[in-house]
């Protein structure tokens, strides 16, 4: 909500407006600069509920403006509160499931307390930082405090936070993930730190089981807010799906985009980190640009990538789902990972441990987790919470291991009042769940429709989908994640100051086995115009990169292509770098004298050192010894 609150009308509350809520001039100010005119449904209910102390129990579809309906009270209360004292203590504690959103929600807290960050000081402990060096974030003891349950609890069993006796607000955003992801213990220990009377938010979009328990747990005579979906907003998202091969899918995709039949931001989602990077290869054979997303890269670039989606830096991101894994039957080893990812963390931020040794460790660990059963970092997520904007369409192109996943996938686009494109691949080991996913689609409202597309009409293009799929194998993908790792590394900007001190460990990174990059043919930069179907030939000189069909070798091989480049790129002929008249004859004896005149003019030979029948002399040296003016011999 950077510039806009884009929040479809169907949600937004149109005869309120946030000057009747009482809220202080700055807070106006501030959300008059992001561009929020009116209040969103959840908005205007839950926001002077807040401000009268009750507790909060919120259930709305993403994209509805929850994260605001619990900041400008935390804010307007903290503002109140300074103009009667200045004591210092932790405000306001605000939980995320995974560190991505913690920086998410952090820069909303900054946009909206833009005119009074001198009262109003916020920190985020989502990020790479080790617990010692968060110690000193923590020591001015900020008002805001955001972060994912497991970093808090650490914090609060090393007593660098405490709550007992000034926090306010206590907020769980995403509460159905947040259990999902398995902090459900770890919120119970953060239970016990809490004040006795404190005013709660459960913010979800879902109400399971899992939360109604919570709320039994945190939260006392709540107010339930339930905003259901308009039928009108179900009509802003058109989802497909496609039944196919799985090597189909890299045909298909290659012809979407190069047909532009696909166009916009594109957001790809994957269910493991090696075909993420397997389907950033095969784009980049052809002159497809792309990011990648995964939690094996740090956390300070993750933020940057994503950030550099939203500002449409790139238009294709493609990002590993790995979301899947977290039930509770992979629970105990998620933590066990998530204790591997703390100590590397902390390994990295100043201790004596190798940074090569460090990825080699990384994607180790990375190449195990794809052969069993995923470990990842449970609190890495993309596919739920993250405000990824203006998303044209999102394509799955491993279809989802579960329902929920699916509908949360897909949330990424047409979010408010914009308009998107779901787009699923299917292959046969997924046609059960497809049948699930359909049938839970309807009762919602939704039409998940096949896509019609004839796959005999892009047969044409296989050959050079499977010959770069040839390509791109596991040597490559391996070598690819280290790449990238490296260079990730390298741009993460806690290590500034740690390769500054080990000016060595950056020399060592550098020079390391280099990744064999073979040149990209620049040939399938482009689609030669007799691989087009017949339905798009008439569309040749709208934006499709196409090379006509010519007999002209210039045109045919590419605009800067010559009969000049013909010529050099053709090899000399040994047998005739001799000049002879045409129609001559000569005996054996004459070519002989032939080659021994060509030898004395190429390589300077006298006459005396070649004998009569071509072979070289044998010459003895003689070698001469002088003096230098000091009398030693040389």
């Amino acid at each position: 909500m950077s510039e806009e609150q884009n929040v479809s009308n169907d949600l937004m509350d149109l005869e309120t407006t946030f000057d009747q809520m009482g809220l202080d001039s700055r807070i106006l100010r501030a959300l008059k600069k992001m561009g929020f005119k009116n209040p969103s449904l959840v908005q205007s209910k839950a926001i002077p509920l807040s401000l009268q102390g009750k507790d909060i129990l919120a259930k709305a579809r993403t994209g509805s403006g929850k994260t605001a309906a619990y900041s400008i009270p935390i804010i307007q209360k903290i503002l109140t509160a300074k103009e009667k004292t200045n004591i210092k203590g932790v405000k306001a504690v605000i939980l995320v499931p995974t560190r991505e959103l913690c920086e998410q929600v952090k820069q909303h807290f900054t946009q909206l307390s833009c005119y009074s960050s001198h009262l109003v000081s916020v920190v985020q402990l989502g990020g790479d930082k080790s617990i010692d060096e968060q110690k000193g974030l923590l020591r001015d003891i900020p008002d805001v405090i955001i972060s994912t349950p497991t970093r808090l609890v650490q914090h609060l069993q090393n007593k660098t936070i405490q709550l007992q006796s000034s926090l306010d607000i206590l907020v769980i955003d995403e509460a159905d993930l947040v259990l999902s992801y398995g902090h459900q213990e770890d919120i119970n220990i953060i239970k016990s730190f809490l004040p006795k009377v404190c005013q709660c938010f459960l913010m979800s979009a879902t109400l399971t089981q899992q939360v109604e328990e919570l709320k039994k747990l945190v939260l006392h005579t709540p107010a339930i807010l339930k905003l259901e979906e308009d039928k009108a907003i179900q009509t802003n998202l058109t989802e497909y799906s496609i039944k196919c091969a799985e090597t189909d899918k890299f045909l298909l995709i290659f012809s979407l985009l190069r047909l532009r039949l696909m166009q916009g931001k594109i957001l790809f989602f994957v269910n493991d980190t090696n075909n993420c990077y397997k389907l950033k290869l095969f784009f980049e054979r052809f002159h497809i640009k792309c990011a990648v997303l995964n939690s094996e890269l740090p956390i300070n670039s993750r933020h940057n990538i994503i950030l550099q989606f939203n500002k449409g830096i790139f238009d294709y991101l493609i990002a590993t789902d790995e979301s899947f894994s977290s039930t509770t039957s992979t629970l105990k080893e998620e933590e066990l990972e998530d204790k591997d990812e703390e100590e590397m963390e902390d390994s990295i931020d100043g201790e004596e441990e190798d940074i090569e040794n460090l990825i080699k460790k990384n994607i180790t660990k990375s190449n195990k987790s794809n052969k069993s059963d995923p470990k990842v970092d449970k609190e890495y997520g993309v596919a739920r919470g993250i405000d990824f904007k203006n998303v044209d369409i999102v394509v799955n192109f491993d279809f989802p291991r579960t329902i929920k996943n699916y509908i949360h996938r897909i949330g990424r686009t047409a979010r408010g009042t914009n308009k998107g494109i779901a787009l699923s691949f299917v292959t046969f080991n997924n046609e059960n769940l497809l049948s699930k996913v359909q049938k839970t689609r309807g009762e919602a409202g939704y039409n998940l429709k096949p896509f019609e597309f004839k796959m005999n009409a892009i047969e044409g293009f296989r050959y050079r989908v499977e010959d770069v799929l040839r390509n791109v194998n596991v040597r490559s993908i391996k070598e690819a994640r280290k790449s990238e790792l490296k260079q990730e590394v390298l741009n993460n900007e806690k290590l500034k100051s740690h390769f500054s001190e080990n000016p060595q460990d950056l020399l060592a990174l550098k020079h390391d086995t280099a990744l064999i990059k073979k040149q990209v043919s620049n040939h399938l930069k482009y689609v030669p115009e007799y691989l087009l179907p017949q339905q798009f030939k008439s569309h040749v000189d709208q934006k499709l990169e196409v090379i006509p069909s010519t007999n002209n070798p210039e045109k045919v091989r590419g605009v800067n292509y010559s009969k000049k480049t013909e010529q050099r790129r053709r090899k000399k002929d040994i047998l005739k770098t001799l000049s002879m008249k045409a129609g001559s004859t000569l005996t054996g004896e004459e070519l002989a004298q032939a080659r021994s005149k060509s030898l004395i003019k190429r390589l300077k030979i006298k006459e005396d050192n070649i004998s009569a029948d071509g072979t070289f002399k044998t010459v003895k040296v003689k070698k001469t010894h002088k003096k230098n003016k000091s009398g030693f011999v040389h």
